[in-house]
């Protein structure tokens, strides 16, 4: 078992060696974007890119159908037969559906322009700005159906560049906007990310298996995507709920506060969700097609789960306590001094971060079992819980509550996922899984009141203990790795 455990280790590292190195220099493109928009535009105008994008992602997921995480599923399969005809011809349906996807998303996106100003900012005088970014809508289905490629035939390492060179052009074009347009750069800022990123997708895409594939009518091309259409169809409404909510609140928060309350909150949110994908983006990448891979063997799956569970708290806590020592000097390297309202939303998050690490680990389990429906119901109830807890928390403590809520919330979302875990696929959560999550939330709550009571040194105690803990505890993983 020690072998077993050893090479599982081992290809979780090796993922992280390609997608950590890409998301660094990914995170260093989005920490140069914040601290110009937060010093060129201010935290309105980063209110303002938080509503525009609330709004587009949440077309994009509902017109995109799931596309990218459900065709990888079938790519990974057919990939695992190694029949290049029929590889061929999965990657052609794919890429056919993302071009019609997308189209059909742009359009709608240009018709709903008028509606989603006005819901959005009260009037109709931004409609011009979703009419505009409609072309990124086009853009994300086809970006999202080649990195499927590119991630389901293994070609990792050109998935990592794309992601790379997509941000860095993204940037690069974006900055004299920022500085000469001001608040005008955002809508054709956010345009110019899309398409650096669509652009640099498509140079690196895979072309081992052009022209390998049989003719396809547009009959056979329908049928031939309704499997991953309609598991994606669950996927899409999953993931929809939860930008829909996020809307909603957005919406709610510029109308009940201030556009620099919206600003901050935006801020803190994306600098909690967009700095942790650095570790959950490189570990997804190899995590849902292994396990994909051994969905009938729920001994296997139970291996690969604690395993993952175990890695992700001993490399994620002592990031946490770090931040949580830091977190004054983390926002004036990444913002300016006028979103320090925004740090007691985030030193809360910490403590959902370690919840969000543990459920992230059992919810890909229903996922790779294709359990849409199971899905679909977890991921509702989590959008409802969270929406509530947003407004009751807000309402009770302004934007601190924020990040209470944040926290409440992933802890509901772990109860949630740990019984379907248990009682719908019968797998029992072995006592060390329950074990590390109590220790990482402990002593997540212990820096924390260490920290907002004046005892630094303790917080900064509890870092280098954890940080020591989780060396040992990841070698004794890894094993004999070299």
């Amino acid at each position: 078992m020690s072998g077993k455990k050893g090479a599982i280790s081992r290809g979780i590292f090796k993922a992280m060696g390609i997608f950590g190195g890409t998301q660094v220099l990914s995170i260093i493109c989005s920490i140069v974007r914040n601290k110009l928009v937060s010093m060129w535009l201010g935290a309105s105008g980063m209110g303002l890119f938080g509503l525009y994008n609330s709004a587009i992602d949440m077309l994009c997921v509902f017109t995109n159908m799931g596309l990218r995480t459900s065709s990888v599923r079938d790519l990974s399969q057919a990939f695992a037969t190694g029949d290049e005809a029929h590889i061929a011809r999965v990657v052609k349906i794919v890429r056919r559906w993302s071009w019609l996807l997308g189209a059909v998303g742009a359009v709608l996106t240009m018709l709903l322009a008028p509606a989603l100003s006005h819901i959005t900012f009260g009037d109709t005088a931004h409609a011009w700005g979703y009419g505009v970014l409609s072309v990124s809508v086009l853009c994300f289905s086809v970006l999202c159906s080649e990195q499927a490629v590119l991630q389901g035939v293994k070609r990792l390492k050109a998935l990592a560049k794309a992601t790379v060179w997509g941000n860095a052009m993204g940037l690069a074009l974006s900055v004299p906007m920022y500085y000469y347009m001001g608040e005008a750069s955002v809508v054709p800022s956010i345009l110019v990310y899309a398409i650096a990123n669509v652009v640099s997708v498509w140079v690196l895409r895979c072309r081992d298996y052009d022209g390998k594939a049989p003719r396809l009518s547009a009959g056979e091309t329908a049928r031939g995507g309704l499997d991953f259409f309609k598991f994606g169809f669950f996927i899409t409404l999953s993931v929809f709920s939860t930008l829909l909510v996020s809307y909603i609140f957005m919406a709610y928060l510029n109308h009940r506060a201030d556009l620099d309350t919206v600003g901050h909150y935006q801020a803190g949110y994306s600098m909690v969700n967009r700095y942790s994908a650095l570790f959950f983006s490189a570990i997804g990448m190899e995590y849902y097609p292994r396990l994909s891979g051994v969905a009938q063997s729920n001994r296997r799956i139970d291996v690969f789960v604690t395993q993952q569970s175990a890695i992700t708290l001993w490399i994620l806590l002592p990031v946490i306590l770090l931040f949580i020592v830091c977190r004054k000097l983390v926002v004036d390297v990444l913002y300016t001094s006028d979103f320090y309202a925004m740090i007691p939303f985030v030193t809360w998050c910490m403590v959902g971060l370690v919840f969000k690490g543990v459920s992230w680990c059992i919810a890909f389990v229903i996922l790779a079992k294709g359990a849409s429906k199971v899905y679909l119901v977890t991921e509702l109830s989590s959008s409802v819980l969270c929406l509530v807890y947003n407004i009751t928390f807000f309402e009770l403590w302004g934007l601190e509550g924020l990040g209470v809520s944040y926290a409440v919330w992933y802890l509901s979302y772990l109860l949630i996922v740990a019984v379907v875990y248990v009682r719908e696929f019968g797998i029992a959560l072995r006592r060390t899984m329950l074990w590390h999550t109590a220790y990482a939330t402990v002593m997540t709550l212990a820096a924390l009141w260490a920290v907002s009571s004046g005892y630094v040194a303790v917080a900064v105690a509890l870092a280098l203990v954890a940080g020591g803990v989780s060396i040992v505890k990841i070698r004794e993983s890894v094993g004999k790795l070299k």
